[in-house]
């Protein structure tokens, strides 16, 4: 008993650490880690970022530089007048 100091590390180990690393790796990393914050969350947010680019952005840019100062521009100006109204 004394050679295995009243076995403290043992029932340490099976009664607190086990059921951590289980929980942990069956709640915490499948559950939370994975489904929520990878999956809803980053690729989530990828996938609607590639949603909106790909169904609305891509018609809005034609490349032409002078349009794109046009609009630069009156956003500009209406934005002045909206703050000196």
């Amino acid at each position: 008993m004394l050679k295995n100091k009243y076995y403290v590390d043992e029932l340490y180990d099976a009664g607190i650490v086990r059921p951590l690393v289980e929980l942990s790796d069956k709640l915490l990393y499948r559950v939370v880690d994975v489904l929520l914050v990878d999956g809803y969350g980053v690729n989530g947010a990828a996938r609607g970022v590639r949603a909106l680019a790909a169904d609305g952005l891509k018609y809005v840019q034609s490349g032409l530089t002078q349009a794109y100062l046009i609009v630069m521009l009156v956003g500009t100006a209406l934005l002045l007048g909206w703050l000196l109204v």
